[in-house]
């Protein structure tokens, strides 16, 4: 996600021979900017974005390689290749401390190669950081780039699922016209769902899968068309293009679904306590168990029965995360759980205390940062969501819907960041006046409770 305030440009990077830098034709090009030149060291995030063009001057595509050797990109630890979407990715990057000790020094080197170019970014971390850059000198970001603009009008099809996204309705409110975007960006829209889906979720290859009367839908964008008034008519036909998937366990009892980090492979669930199966039909989580995270070959869940938390390896075998020792499950945000760093985080709340927590393959508890006390945010006059609506992002970011104060209505979404508080980055009376019934079309999308949870992301 993109945070406010804007991006810091890292500028051209070195690649090959000096002379790309000063823009040399016929050679690759690979330029990163940070939405936080500097993060603390106790989980603080920031997303690195690298741009590539190719040496004919066009958008870059294929697959980049993407290493670290201090922090980690969210849940894929520190080396991953990344699939470049109109030129360019984005990255979550962090450098705790206490999982990665050199994080104290104050500098992380961030490398990207692409084919055969290579470069990198450097993020200052903590205090030694902070001292580091101010050295340097500050000089004041430059305005964000146009993918970060809240007022960008795109069709989407595929999904990241880095991000978190908006369930929610075209401006007119009407809810036969259901819509999903991100959270920042309401007016890029995918759009021809059905209004009636009970689960809306994004699998691990960011493809929309849905489910409708008790059977899984694969999603695909439909096109919007024009009436004989020039008008643009919401896609009908829905079902042409979606692709019923096979659930041979309970075809038409499927209750949840759940997608696997930068995969394609899906697991539904049958019945409200009933198991949960991988796509060839194979149990992979028991019966009375609810589907939290998943890592690998390991799944985080929830024990319906005795309110533990349970891992479960490739083999089914059952390790109880509890001990008096650690946080209890009872303060754990269950809803904000996601893999990340080899382990699962999630948030962890506490009368005014609110801190994200990282739980081990092993059964062991590390804190990786502090949010500001609730008495101490920004925007604690807020009336948030209760947890069930809450959402991590792969950079250890927590969304929730809010109503704004003297508002009743929980129209809003929040974002909170780790040592930063929460600020407002979604809110729905701020739909532009032009947005609506035009052509080209022209929407913002307007929060909703259409699946019961208007937000939602990636695994």
């Amino acid at each position: 996600m993109m945070r406010k305030g804007g991006f810091f440009f890292a500028g051209a990077l070195l690649i090959g021979a000096l002379g790309v830098a000063c823009g040399e034709p016929g050679k690759p090009k690979i330029t990163a900017a940070l939405s936080e030149a500097w993060i603390n060291a106790e989980g603080g995030a920031t997303n690195i974005t690298f741009i590539v063009v190719d040496e004919s001057g066009e958008k870059g595509t294929g697959v980049a390689r993407v290493t670290t050797k201090l922090g980690e990109f969210g849940d894929q630890s520190n080396n991953t290749l990344v699939t470049l979407e109109d030129g360019s990715v984005t990255v979550p990057f962090s450098c705790a401390q206490a999982r990665y000790p050199d994080c104290a020094k104050g500098l992380a080197k961030i490398s990207i190669k692409w084919r055969d170019t290579s470069g990198s970014v450097t993020v200052y971390v903590g205090p030694e950081g902070k001292k580091i850059q101010e050295s340097k000198g500050s000089k004041p970001p430059p305005p964000p780039p146009p993918s970060a603009d809240p007022n960008v009008v795109e069709m989407l099809d595929l999904l990241s699922t880095s991000d978190v996204y908006l369930h929610g309705v075209l401006s007119g409110n009407d809810i036969t016209r259901p819509a999903v975007s991100p959270v920042v960006q309401p007016m890029r829209l995918f759009a021809g769902l059905p209004h009636d889906a009970s689960v809306i979720k994004l699998r691990g290859d960011g493809r929309l899968v849905y489910v409708l009367d008790g059977n899984v839908y694969e999603a695909h964008a439909d096109a919007f068309t024009q009436d004989s008034g020039g008008k643009p008519v919401y896609p009908g036909a829905f079902e042409k293009n979606d692709v019923l998937l096979s659930t041979p366990k309970c075809m038409g009892e499927v209750t949840d679904v759940h997608g696997l980090p930068q995969s394609s492979e899906l697991y539904y669930k049958c019945g409200a306590t009933g198991p949960y199966y991988n796509k060839s039909g194979t149990e992979v989580i028991p019966a009375n168990y609810r589907l939290l995270a998943v890592s690998g070959a390991n799944k985080l869940t929830f024990n319906q029965s005795t309110h533990r938390l349970t891992l479960f390896d490739s083999a089914k075998t059952a390790r109880n995360m509890h001990s008096d020792a650690n946080p209890k499950t009872d303060f754990m945000v269950l809803e904000t759980a996601r893999a990340r760093g080899g382990g699962f985080d999630m948030i962890y709340m506490n009368g005014v205390s609110r801190q994200l927590w990282r739980v081990s393959l092993t059964g062991s508890y590390s804190r990786v940062g502090e949010y500001p006390d609730t008495d101490k945010d920004p925007t604690a006059k807020w009336d948030a969501a209760n947890f069930t609506y809450w959402v991590q992002d792969a950079s250890g970011n927590i969304y929730y819907p809010a109503a704004s104060p003297g508002k009743s209505q929980r129209d809003s979404v929040i974002r909170l960041s780790l040592g930063r508080g929460g600020e407002v980055v979604y809110d729905s009376s701020k739909a532009p006046a032009d947005a609506g019934e035009q052509w080209p079309p022209r929407f913002f999308n307007l929060m909703t409770y259409l699946s019961g949870v208007p937000l939602f992301t990636g695994p």
